[in-house]
């Protein structure tokens, strides 16, 4: 489970491929950002078109 701040995806075009929107998010604690500035600083890619919503083999570089 990932120790980030995770983002929505709210008007993100690039989402689909950001490790802040598909990674599995803690059920228990999970947070997220309230606002993401355009354009996004956060931005974390992940390979791969139509992934799930787990990072283990389709995000390269790491936190």
């Amino acid at each position: 489970m990932p120790d980030i701040h995770m983002c929505h995806g709210e008007n993100c075009e690039r989402k689909e491929t950001c490790y802040r929107y598909t990674a599995t998010p803690n059920p228990d604690s999970q947070s997220y950002f309230t606002s993401v500035p355009k354009p996004c600083g956060y931005y974390i890619e992940c390979k791969g078109k139509g992934q799930t919503r787990r990072l283990d083999i389709q995000c390269e570089g790491g936190i």
